[in-house]
């Protein structure tokens, strides 16, 4: 991964004063995304989202995650949190607040996802061991890829070389804009759902030339 230059280290403060400003939904297209590459039929037992922001997820995830027992969520803004618990659509989730750069998690859940939100840590590498120590069975992280999605608060670029001393899966979507990693930790034998070849050099080479087409022709 790579700092990215002039990006913004927001505080809780910062984070909190973000979060008033978006109401009660900012961002559930990130867990469309992740239904698109994964089956999240997959996903059983307790599982935690780890920055969970406004919550907007949790509601998909409670109608498509049949398998799931329990929904814990947590984020670093405490204003965040509050708007989760307030929010009259959301039901029988476990909302609490978390800082991953000081707190251990108190307890492991069997599947931990974890979107969009490294890019926003100053430690990603800490906060990622955090987090791969919580899930017992499976784990799915993402962020955006290469930072082609650039953002004032995103701090740290990332791509297909971060994690691999994990021993787990990733894959380029969204036409090269975002990379998940899926770590099977248990042998559950949960994969992504396209063909594991997408991983190949020659599949990223495609993707990175449309981007490259897409900049250009802007």
């Amino acid at each position: 991964m790579i700092r990215v230059v002039e990006s913004l280290d927001y505080s809780q403060k910062e984070w909190n004063q973000f979060f008033s400003e978006k109401g009660e939904s900012w961002r559930d297209k990130d867990y469309r995304f992740l239904a698109q590459v994964f089956e999240l039929s997959n996903f059983f037992g307790t599982l935690l989202d780890v920055g969970c922001g406004l919550g907007d997820g949790e509601i998909f995830l409670k109608e498509n995650c049949n398998n799931i027992s329990e929904i814990y969520a947590c984020d670093f803004s405490s204003q965040a949190i509050e708007t989760c618990r307030n929010n009259k659509k959301i039901s029988n989730t476990h909302f609490f607040v978390h800082d991953l750069m000081t707190q251990k998690f108190s307890q492991t859940f069997d599947c931990v996802i974890c979107l969009q939100t490294l890019e926003h840590l100053p430690n990603p590498n800490k906060a990622f061991k955090t987090i791969y120590e919580a899930a017992e069975k499976l784990l799915i992280v993402s962020t955006p890829y290469k930072n082609r999605r650039p953002d004032k608060n995103h701090l740290w670029s990332f791509d297909e070389n971060d994690f691999n001393e994990y021993n787990g899966q990733w894959i380029i979507a969204q036409e090269g804009l975002n990379i998940f990693w899926l770590f099977d930790k248990s042998g559950t034998g949960a994969t992504f759902k396209q063909n594991k070849n997408i991983n190949s050099n020659f599949k990223k080479l495609v993707l990175d030339f449309k981007y490259f087409l897409k900049k250009t022709m802007r």
